[in-house]
């Protein structure tokens, strides 16, 4: 027989097992979710097998874990296509699955290890082959799109996926650079932002690989643009057609008196019921992305998101973006018309894909990071090109010259050739007086035999002295050869000069 009061102490006694259980229910599900395995050797290919270079992430960590390894080559099936990839883009997406974090990720991508090992989306490159039923597209097309092993030398992918055919004017280092930044811009502008020409948005992180494409897509839209990035990336957002621009470090957005039919938020520096304050009445926040962390913290500002929803009269969306064909399509029509232009950062070779995904996780990268897997393996080569861009776009032919060997020879189509350090100097003179702002992007890098292809994108406005004030906007590459001290000793340039003289007609 109970004691009086037994009742209540039996009742507390079951309450604290079922507690004990939940707890324990709890931690074994956080250490299960949470737990990385031992990295296993690489894959071997079978033998007599065609192969091919591939990027492998076979356990959760940092970048050291990801190896360069030579796997079996894939074979398109019903429906597939295999491409020869040229480029791939990194995207946030890539080191969330390389470290599995947040852990609740592990629950569909591999408990302990990756179920799949394969790494990158976003890809461009050349159809090899098809497979049965494939009526889209053939061999030889050059398509983009986003797909799982994008950092690897082939991949395989449904002709009904996120993939389609790449612009003539888009070189394929641009169209890698576009698939996930690209789709989530459309989509948090058209789809939850609900954006209408006329209307007036902010974008809070204008600089980054989906703020670009934002700022340019908003504009394309009718709608009036202000961008919030730092100083130095101004010049930038500007150029992509941004109406105004805050700089966050002078100024908080939340304490301007302006007010906006629609945010879109990449950055979460401040808190929904802050951000709802800058909004028309009716107005609309679309807020992509979260902070890094291994537990709670990616979806805190979500989670925040549908609380304060519930106590305003604004909406507040959390965009979760998904690849889509039709969007991947529309992308390309708006490059293709000359209203979108990716903008990438710094190239890579394949073997540096961890320096490219540590970069990626600074958050401090201007626009995309291209991954060249069809390329010079040499990071020598990769680093020369970077700076050999560099030099042109910093108005400096002292420097520019400085990459050739003494006796080094410039030659541009069939013009008079440069030959010797002073002369190239001079040659580069010429160009950077005539188009002051003037700006070289390397697009791609390949080596073939011992010639390496600088593919290069040259952009700026004919305003030195007797310019008319036209501006250009063209790709073509320099082949080079290089000595033995990694200095160029001939390029032989070459570029379209019939679309040159169109666009520097009066």
């Amino acid at each position: 027989m109970l004691r009086p009061g037994g009742d209540v102490k039996l009742r507390n006694k079951i309450l604290l097992g079922f507690a004990l259980v939940v707890v324990g229910v709890i931690g074994a599900f956080a250490i299960t979710i949470s737990y990385s395995g031992a990295c296993p050797e690489p894959g071997v290919a079978p033998e007599g097998s065609e192969t091919m270079i591939a990027v492998r992430a076979r356990c959760y960590g940092g970048p050291e874990i990801l190896t360069v390894e030579q796997v079996e080559k894939p074979s398109p099936g019903e429906g597939e296509i295999l491409v020869r990839v040229v480029a791939g883009g990194v995207n946030p997406l890539d080191y969330h699955f390389m470290r599995g974090t947040p852990y609740i990720l592990r629950m569909m991508a591999g408990i302990g290890t990756p179920d799949d090992t394969q790494v990158g989306v976003d890809f461009a490159g050349i159809i090899e082959a098809v497979g049965p039923g494939v009526t889209r597209f053939e061999p030889g097309d050059a398509v983009f799109g986003g797909g799982p092993g994008a950092f690897a030398e082939y991949l395989v992918i449904g002709q009904d996926k996120a993939v389609t055919r790449k612009p003539g004017n888009v070189s394929f280092a641009q169209a890698a650079g576009v698939g996930i930044a690209g789709i989530t811009a459309l989509q948090a502008l058209r789809d939850k932002g609900q954006l209408e020409e006329g209307q007036n948005v902010l974008i809070n992180g204008a600089s980054g690989g989906v703020g670009t494409f934002a700022v340019q897509i908003a504009k394309t839209m009718g709608a009036d643009v202000t961008g919030v990035s730092s100083a130095r990336n101004t010049e930038l957002v500007t150029s992509l057609g941004a109406d105004h621009v805050i700089d966050y470090k002078q100024e908080n957005y939340v304490d301007r008196e302006e007010r906006y039919d629609l945010l879109v938020d990449m950055v979460g520096n401040f808190s929904p019921s802050r951000n709802v304050d800058v909004l028309k009445p009716g107005g609309r926040i679309v807020v992509v992305g979260g902070p890094k962390g291994n537990w709670v913290a990616p979806f805190l500002r979500p989670l925040q998101a549908m609380w304060t929803s519930n106590f305003v009269d604004e909406e507040i969306i959390t965009l979760f973006a998904k690849m889509d064909r039709k969007d991947i399509g529309t992308l390309a029509a708006l490059m293709q018309d000359g209203n979108v232009r990716p903008i990438i950062d710094r190239h890579y070779a394949l073997a540096n894909i961890g320096d490219a995904i540590t970069h990626s996780e600074s958050k401090r990268a201007r626009g995309k990071l291209i991954i060249d897997v069809a390329a010079a393996t040499d990071s020598a080569v990769i680093d020369l090109a970077n700076r050999y861009a560099a030099a042109w776009s910093g108005q400096d032919p002292a420097a520019l010259a400085s990459f050739y060997s003494e006796g080094g020879r410039l030659q541009v189509n069939d013009g008079d050739p440069a030959v010797g350090r002073p002369a190239i100097e001079a040659k580069a003179s010429s160009f950077m007086t005539a188009f002051p702002d003037m700006r070289v992007e390397l697009e791609h890098l390949e080596q073939v035999g011992d010639t390496v292809l600088f593919h290069w994108h040259w952009t700026g406005t004919n305003t030195g002295p007797g310019g008319n004030g036209n501006a250009v906007d063209l790709y073509g590459y320099e082949a080079w050869a290089l000595d033995q001290n990694g200095l160029i000793a001939q390029s032989l340039g070459s570029y379209d000069i019939g679309t040159y003289e169109r666009q520097m007609a009066d």
